[in-house]
């Protein structure tokens, strides 16, 4: 895994990546180290990086503005936040943060997050195959915001495309059960990865697309989404 951390402190970035290197999965990274929001964002034109570890207090672009621009361009980067003020934590998940931590960060919490991030990063590479009438395309996971069952077709919708197959919608739900979708509706299942908020009859997506939701199952699928949280976020 390529690793970014993004601290205007010498002594706290380098004291993060020594402390990552000690881990079971840091040890094994590369790391890129990034005095300020905007070095980190110059570089990001040309390099990708899996995790970034961002200080929300630094001078001019802070960790906040920063994380709001990355996500905008790097839709599936993991980003964990870092400062001594707990009273931010709300704004750094409005960048859709994996998670939020309080500094001084100890071996065994960076250790405990770092396993929770790289099973987040072996489901955003996963892929699922799909029949068309071209033949088969092979899909990102990831890239899946919602599938809808319509007139005996299956739309996966993506973020600028759709891809319609012929398959059964009970088979695709359950295909897609083990990389956190959710069947919301007896048409649609949602990539719970892409949610931003549940309402009372309808899922709100990461990109504000709305979704019909069965009112029955609000509860049912609240729950599921809660624990599919608790699962990286914790």
């Amino acid at each position: 895994m390529k690793i970014a951390i993004c601290d205007d402190s010498l002594r706290d970035r380098e004291g993060l990546r020594d402390i990552l290197l000690s881990t079971e999965l840091g040890r094994d990274c590369d790391y890129c180290l990034f005095s300020s929001g905007e070095a980190l964002l110059t570089a990001l034109e040309s390099t990708f990086f899996d995790i970034i570890f961002l200080d929300v207090d630094m001078p001019h672009l802070d960790g906040i503005e920063t994380g709001k621009i990355i996500r905008q361009k790097k839709e599936n980067v993991i980003i964990i936040f870092l400062t001594s003020h707990p009273e931010f934590a709300l704004h750094a998940f409005e960048c859709e943060a994996f998670h939020y931590l309080l500094k001084p960060c100890n071996t065994e919490k960076l250790n405990e997050v770092m396993k929770r991030a790289a099973s987040r990063i072996g489901l955003i590479n996963r892929y699922h195959v799909v029949k068309t009438k071209n033949g088969p395309v092979r899909l990102t996971v990831s890239d899946i915001y919602y599938v809808e069952c319509l007139d005996r077709h299956v739309i996966y919708h993506m973020k600028n495309e759709e891809v319609v197959t012929r398959s059964k919608f009970q088979d695709v739900c359950d295909s897609l059960r083990d990389f956190g979708f959710c069947r919301i509706h007896q048409g649609y299942a949602v990539n719970m990865d892409k949610i931003k908020s549940i309402e009372k009859d309808s899922v709100i997506l990461s990109d504000d697309r709305s979704v019909m939701m069965s009112v029955r199952k609000k509860t049912e699928v609240s729950l599921a989404y809660m624990k599919y949280v608790e699962k990286f976020v914790r």
